[in-house]
């Protein structure tokens, strides 16, 4: 089964729990990415939090875990069904680090902004939604 994502928007909102485990068997984590596929089919975004089993994984450590099991399969040519697969954590998407942070100087000297302006769900979402930037193709 392939998907290919079209339009695909960030997260809606910051996750908060983080699993403590590093490691979860093949058929906790097969299910997991089951359910994201159905769940970026169906609202075009990536979920704000992934449940690999009962516990709740970061979309960014889900993501990469996906990319390493990948790799574990095209350098083996079968799925780690006997090793499981490990769970990075706390992982940032790093062009989130170019999102500034809210500050009250952040809009000063803008003239449109009143004095002490502050934006600090709209500087979130930016964060979020910095899952969406692609890296330029060069052709």
């Amino acid at each position: 089964m392939s998907a290919k994502a079209k339009g695909l928007l960030g997260p809606d909102n910051a996750t908060l729990a983080r699993t403590e485990r590093s490691h979860f068997d093949w058929a906790a984590f097969r299910d997991a990415t089951l359910d994201v596929l159905n769940f970026i089919q169906t609202e075009q975004r990536v979920p704000s939090r992934v449940f690999v089993g009962a516990e709740m994984v970061p979309p960014s450590d889900f993501l990469a875990a996906l990319a390493a099991t990948y790799e574990f399969f095209r350098r083996n040519g079968r799925l780690p069904i006997a090793e499981g697969v490990a769970m990075p954590k706390n992982l940032e998407i790093t062009a989130a680090r170019y999102i500034a942070p809210d500050t009250p100087e952040l809009f000063g000297g803008w003239i449109i902004h009143k004095e002490g302006f502050r934006a600090p769900k709209i500087l979130e979402l930016a964060r979020l939604q910095t899952w969406t930037l692609k890296p330029a193709i060069r052709q």
